[in-house]
C-alpha cells in the first residue's frame, strides 16, 4: 500500500471523558486509478500521547467530485469507486468533529482488463485455416478489436501456425494452443486440425463430343483441403441423365447409343461431392477459340484467371480453359499455368495465347502488368498509452500487391479524432507525432490520399507524471546548530509544477555533519551539527526521481570571497565588485583609501559607513570602511565617488554567518606615524565566535604582510610596480572563538614608510 504524506492538519479541544486526536493521516492503496477500478483508503488517527488507531470507520467520507469518484465505506475498509477520468480530492473528517484529513487522486483512463478469442476451441481440416478474433474488454468494460493489435502464438507451430491478423493455418494432423497476448493480458484456445477432406471433383474432358457408336473414357480426379490431388476414377459411382442415350459403366467407359445429349455424373460415397459433365453426341466441330477477360491490367504481385471458350460448328460454345495450351509470350513479365492462371513477374506486357491442340485454333491477348499497388497500411503502435505532456511518434506501412512494404508515415495524412485529448502532427519533420493535450482516449488515423486506404490506431492519455526534481537552496551554507530548510519542487510531464517538499524522502550523506528531517511538520529541515560537508538528497517514492545538493556546516563567520580595485591619479570614482559566491543575508564589509585626506567620499545607496579615519600627516590620506547587508537582487558592482584624488585602493569581504540585525560587536581606528609597520587598536569583543577584521592604508604603493594570527584577503596598490608615490592598502581577517581583548594587530608594508591609517572591527556571530 503506498503512504500518502498528510495532506491536511487540524487540532481540537477535548470533550468531557471524549478522546480526541489532534492528527488523520490517508493513505491510499494506489495513487493513480484506472476508469472501472477501485482502491482502498485507510484513515489513521494520532493522538497526542503519540498513539496511532484505524479510524476507518471512526470518519465520515467525502469526495470533491463525486463525478470522477466516490468513497463508500465498508467495515474497516473504505473504497474508491472511479466514474470518470480526472481528479477529486478525498476527505477523512473525524465523526465528532474538528480533525480531518485530505487526499488528491487521480483517475486516469481505462486499461485492458481481458482478453477473449473467438471462435472457441475449432477443429478444421489439413490444408485449411482458420480465422481467430481477438476482443479486448477495458476496465470501463468498453470492449475493442484487437485482432491486429495482440500477438498471436501458436504452442506446436508444427500442426499450425498462426499470423499476426490471427490467421491460423494446419499444417499437421494435430492439436495445438492458440495464444493471445498484450500488455500481460493472455487468452487461450484449443486448434484442432483433423485429416485433409475432399473438396471438388473435376472430370475430364468437361464437353466431349464422340460419333454414334464410338466410346469415351471419362477420369474424375479429386481435390483435398491439403492442396493433395488422386484419382478417383474407379473410386467414384458414374450415374449417365440418359440411359438410353450413352451409358457409363464403374470404370468411367461411356459407350454411345443414339445421336443426343447425356450428363455423366461421378459420386464420391465418403464425401458425398458431385461433378457433372455433359457429353453431346454430333459431329459438330471447333471453329474458334475466345480468351477472356481481354486485354487485362493487373498490378504487379497479383494474378489473373484467364478463361478460353470455344465455339462450335453448331453455334454450341464450351468452355476449353483446361483443354487448351497456355501460352506467356515474355515470361520475365507474367507467366500462365495449363489452368489458365497468369502471374505478374515484373512490370510490363506480354501476349497471352491458348491454343487448342487437337485442331490447331488459338486465340492470343495481351496482359499488361503495372507497377505494384499499394493494398493495405498498418499503423503502429496499435494501442499506446502516453502521459500528459508528452508525445508518441506514429509510423505507417505500406504493404503492396508485390508483398513488399514501404514507410508511407511522411506520405498519408494524420488526424485525431479527439484533438481535445491530442493532435497529430502533417507538419515536416513532426510527421505522425502526436502531442497530448488532456487525459483521455482518441483515434489517430493515417489516410493515403490517393487511394482512401487508411488505418488507426487507438491513443490513451493518462495523466502527467513527474520527470524531474530540484532541490533548493543550492550548494547552501548552514552555522552548526541552526536550522535550514530545503524545498523539492516536482516538474511534471505537462510542465506544471509541484511543491513536493512533504512527500519526497529526505537523506543526509553525512550525519555527523548535518541532519535532515523527516518529521511531519518539519520535512526537508536541517540541522547543522558540525564542520563539514554532506550531501542532501530528495527521492520521490513513487518514481524514484531525485536530485541533490551539497549542504557546508561551518561552526562561525565565515568569509565567503574578496574583491579589489584601484585608480590612478586623477580618477574621482572606484568600483569594487560583489564577490560571486555573496548569497542574500551575508554581510559585506568594505574599505576605501584615498590621497589626499581633504577628499570627500560618497558612498553608494545602501552602505553604512563604520568609521573614517584622516591622517593630514606627511602625504596626506583617509580610509573609510562601510558594511552592507546582501539583498535578493544584490547589484554585481558598488561604486563611490572622489571629490578629488591622487590614487586610490579598496577592498570589499564578503561573510557568511553575521548577526544581520547587529552586524558589528565593537570597532575602532586610528592615524598612524610615518613607518612601515601600521598599528591597528586592541577591541574587546563581548560574545564569542566574532570575526575580526582589520584595514590597513597608508601613502605608498607597496605590499603588504598581514599581522601574526591572520589571514590576508585584499592586498592592493594604486600603482605598480611598487613605488613612493600613490598608496596602498590591505584587509586582514580572524575567527575568534572567545571574547575578551583582541590585542594590537600590526601589518607591515614592503617598502618607503609614510603616515597612514587603520580601521579595526569584529563582527558578531550570528545567534
Amino acid at each position: 500500500m503506498l503512504l500518502v504524506p498528510f495532506l491536511a492538519w487540524a487540532a481540537c479541544g477535548h470533550g468531557v471523558g471524549q478522546r480526541m486526536p489532534v492528527e488523520i493521516r490517508i493513505t491510499a492503496s494506489a495513487a493513480s486509478i484506472a476508469l472501472g477500478l477501485t482502491a482502498s483508503l485507510t484513515a489513521v488517527a494520532r493522538y497526542a500521547d503519540g498513539s496511532l488507531e484505524n479510524a476507518t470507520n471512526l470518519v465520515a467520507w467525502t469526495s470533491s467530485d463525486p463525478g470522477v469518484l466516490t468513497v463508500a465505506r465498508f467495515g474497516n475498509e473504505a473504497v474508491i469507486e472511479s466514474h470518470s477520468v480526472g481528479a477529486a480530492t478525498v476527505v477523512a473528517s473525524w465523526l465528532r468533529g474538528g480533525v480531518a484529513g485530505s487526499l488528491r487522486l487521480q483517475v486516469v483512463g481505462p486499461v485492458l482488463a481481458s482478453l477473449a478469442i473467438t471462435p472457441s476451441s475449432p477443429a478444421i481440416a489439413l490444408g485449411t485455416s482458420q480465422d481467430f478474433v481477438a476482443t479486448g474488454t477495458l476496465t470501463d468494460l468498453s470492449v475493442l478489436d484487437l485482432t491486429s493489435s495482440v500477438v498471436w502464438a501458436s504452442t506446436t507451430p508444427a500442426v499450425a501456425s498462426i499470423d499476426p491478423s490471427g490467421r491460423c493455418s494446419g499444417l499437421a494432423v494435430g492439436v495445438t494452443t492458440i495464444t493471445a497476448s498484450m500488455g500481460g493480458v493472455v487468452d487461450t484456445t484449443t486448434l484442432t486440425v483433423t485429416p485433409a477432406v475432399l473438396t471438388s471433383i473435376a472430370v475430364t474432358p468437361t464437353l466431349p463430343s464422340i460419333a454414334l457408336g464410338t466410346k469415351q473414357v471419362f477420369t474424375a480426379t479429386g481435390f483435398f483441403s491439403d492442396t493433395t490431388v488422386q484419382d478417383l476414377t474407379t473410386s467414384v459411382a458414374w450415374t449417365s441423365s440418359s440411359p438410353a442415350i450413352a451409358t457409363i459403366d464403374a470404370g468411367g467407359l461411356a459407350p454411345s447409343l443414339s445421336v443426343a445429349a447425356t450428363t455423366a455424373t461421378p459420386t464420391h460415397a465418403r464425401s458425398r461431392t458431385l461433378r457433372a459433365t455433359s457429353r453431346t453426341l454430333s459431329p459438330a466441330v471447333l471453329v474458334s477459340l475466345a480468351i477472356g477477360p481481354d486485354a487485362p491490367t493487373i498490378a504487379l504481385g497479383t494474378k489473373q484467371q484467364f478463361t478460353a471458350t470455344g465455339t462450335f460448328s453448331d453455334s454450341t460454345t464450351q468452355d476449353l480453359t483446361s483443354s487448351v495450351s497456355w501460352l506467356s509470350a515474355s515470361t520475365a513479365v507474367a507467366t500462365v499455368a495449363s489452368s489458365g492462371l497468369a502471374s505478374s513477374v515484373a512490370i510490363g506486357t506480354s501476349m497471352i495465347t491458348a491454343r487448342h491442340d487437337a485442331t490447331g485454333v488459338f486465340d492470343t491477348t495481351l496482359l499488361t502488368v503495372s507497377s505494384a499497388a499499394l493494398v493495405s497500411i498498418d499503423v503502429t503502435p496499435a494501442l499506446p498509452s502516453i502521459a500528459l505532456g508528452t508525445k508518441q511518434q506514429f509510423t505507417a506501412i505500406g504493404t503492396y500487391s508485390d508483398t513488399t512494404t514501404q514507410d508511407l508515415t511522411a506520405s498519408v495524412t494524420w488526424s485525431s479524432s479527439v484533438t481535445a485529448v491530442a493532435t497529430v502532427s502533417n507538419a515536416g519533420g513532426s510527421v505522425g507525432l502526436a502531442t497530448s493535450l488532456s487525459t483521455g482516449t482518441t483515434t489517430i488515423t493515417a489516410t493515403h490520399a490517393a487511394t482512401s486506404i487508411a488505418d488507426t490506431a487507438s491513443l490513451m492519455v493518462t495523466a502527467a507524471v513527474l520527470v524531474s526534481l530540484t532541490v533548493a537552496p543550492d550548494l547552501p551554507w548552514l552555522l552548526e546548530g541552526k536550522t535550514l530548510q530545503f524545498t523539492a519542487i516536482g516538474t511534471y510531464s505537462d510542465t506544471t509544477t509541484q511543491d513536493l517538499t512533504t512527500s519526497v524522502t529526505w537523506q543526509s550523506s553525512n550525519g555527523a555533519a548535518a541532519t535532515i528531517s523527516m518529521a511531519g511538520g518539519s520535512e526537508g529541515l536541517a540541522t547543522g551539527v558540525a564542520n563539514g560537508t554532506t550531501t542532501i538528497t530528495a527521492t520521490h517514492a513513487g518514481t524514484s526521481i531525485f536530485d541533490t545538493t551539497t549542504l557546508t556546516i561551518v561552526s562561525g563567520i565565515t568569509l565567503r570571497g574578496a574583491s579589489s580595485a584601484s585608480e590612478g591619479s586623477g580618477v574621482t570614482a572606484i568600483t569594487l565588485s560583489t564577490p560571486g559566491n555573496s548569497v542574500s543575508g551575508d554581510v559585506l564589509v568594505a574599505a576605501i583609501a584615498v590621497r589626499p585626506s581633504t577628499a570627500t567620499i560618497t558612498a553608494p545607496v545602501g552602505w553604512t559607513l563604520l568609521r573614517r579615519v584622516d591622517n593630514g600627516s606627511g602625504a596626506a590620506n583617509s580610509l573609510a570602511v562601510y558594511r552592507r547587508t546582501v539583498t535578493v537582487s544584490e547589484p554585481g558592482t558598488h561604486a563611490w565617488t572622489l571629490s578629488t584624488s591622487t590614487g586610490s585602493a579598496g577592498g570589499m569581504l564578503s561573510f557568511f554567518g553575521v548577526d544581520t540585525s547587529s552586524p558589528v560587536d565593537p570597532e575602532a581606528g586610528q592615524a598612524t606615524a610615518s613607518s612601515l609597520s601600521h598599528a591597528a587598536p586592541s577591541l574587546t569583543t563581548s560574545t564569542p565566535n566574532t570575526m575580526l577584521v582589520a584595514a590597513f592604508a597608508f601613502s605608498s604603493s607597496a605590499t603588504w604582510s598581514e599581522p601574526s594570527g591572520m589571514t590576508e584577503a585584499v592586498d592592493v596598490a594604486s600603482l605598480t610596480p611598487p613605488s613612493a608615490t600613490g598608496i596602498s592598502m590591505c584587509l586582514d581577517y580572524q575567527a575568534l572563538p572567545s571574547s575578551g581583548a583582541t590585542g594590537t594587530r600590526t601589518a607591515v608594508a614592503s617598502n618607503d614608510s609614510d603616515t597612514g591609517n587603520t580601521v579595526i572591527l569584529a563582527l558578531r556571530r550570528m545567534p
